[in-house]
């Protein structure tokens, strides 16, 4: 009891010399800009050499709650296409409707109550603590080496916001057809980090390509934080180059129901999707960006490009002009 009570007073008498010791020990970047402290831990020390992550990373888990010494869960590859089965459309289903397909029916019935116990047997902080328990940053799954197959990938749901340009409202239904795209879906600073990861080291070598683009998607289902990024408005656009304002959105859209299809198991986390031309997705990852996964996506994506281009050939070939094919003007 007494040394509690010491170590209390000495927090109250040098609080600022407390609050930088825990900024340096939750900060995910390292304490010299060469140099990164190596990590603590044999077993975190490890774990970062076998899946080449930055010591930084390694040395942030080290200091986590979970204990050093400790083993880090093995994470396992993703072994299930995302998506939604049904195409995605810009009709927007009636409340009736929608009670009408709830509950009048058995089996979405079931589904719900599913859904809802699920919900209530999750705590407030469980993404959060997700992120500084197992020592991953998040990441619950392993991006998988090759493309999703076609014929059993699933649909990307649609999803709207209003982007970072004109504040023009726009649909992902819209804005991906016909083309192939990195998108990235982001709602917090770690989860824009993660992102990053992935983004940067592919973009470059792709950003010329007549089919591909590149697209960002700030969801904040919460009113408050969504005030909050609209207050900001203009500092985000000044850290996004202008001819990504298009591209980028802003989304308040409830995706309770779309979490658990998208493999979006934690809301801090940023997650990284290629989406082919037929709004299907063919390739997913999420949280901190690996060595094997950036080859899988720079492999994927170069595929899924070579494909699009001979598809795009041979509906030139059997139309006799050189033109690419028009797409429907309500599509556009």
């Amino acid at each position: 009891m007494l040394s509690r009570q010491l170590s209390i007073r000495t927090f109250l008498r040098h609080p600022q010399c407390h609050l930088r010791a825990y900024r340096r020990a939750y900060s995910t970047k390292s304490d010299s800009d060469t140099t990164p402290a190596p990590p603590r831990s044999p077993a975190v020390a490890r774990w970062a050499s076998e899946n080449e992550l930055d010591p930084s990373v390694a040395r942030w888990a080290s200091t986590a709650r979970n204990p050093p010494d400790r083993p880090i869960p093995t994470l396992r590859v993703l072994d299930r296409p995302l998506g939604v089965r049904e195409r995605p459309t810009l009709e927007k289903q009636s409340r009736i409707q929608r009670f009408k397909d709830i509950w009048l029916n058995e089996e979405t019935i079931l589904v719900e109550r599913k859904h809802l116990i699920k919900q209530l047997n999750k705590g407030y902080y469980t993404d959060a603590v997700s992120i500084i328990h197992p020592g991953h940053m998040g990441k619950t799954w392993i991006a998988p080496e090759v493309l999703i197959r076609e014929d059993k990938a699933l649909y990307l749901p649609n999803i709207k916001g209003k982007d970072l340009d004109k504040g023009e409202q726009k649909h992902t239904t819209l804005m991906c057809f016909g083309k192939i795209t990195l998108l990235s879906i982001e709602s917090t600073e770690l989860s824009v980090l993660q992102t990053k990861s992935f983004v940067n080291a592919v973009h470059p070598r792709f950003e010329s390509h007549p089919l591909y683009q590149r697209m960002h998607i700030n969801i904040q289902e919460n009113i408050l934080k969504a005030l909050v990024v609209n207050m900001f408005l203009r500092n985000l656009r000044a850290k996004v180059p202008k001819e990504l304002h298009g591209n980028c959105l802003l989304s308040t859209q409830n995706m309770e129901y779309l979490r658990e299809p998208m493999g979006l198991i934690n809301r801090m986390v940023g997650y990284v999707f290629l989406i082919d031309e037929n709004l299907k997705i063919r390739w997913a990852a999420g949280g901190d960006a690996t060595m094997a996964e950036l080859k899988a996506l720079e492999s994927c994506l170069s595929v899924l490009l070579k494909r699009a281009e001979e598809k795009q050939k041979k509906g030139q070939l059997e139309q006799g002009t050189e033109t690419p094919p028009q797409v429907d003007a309500s599509l556009q």
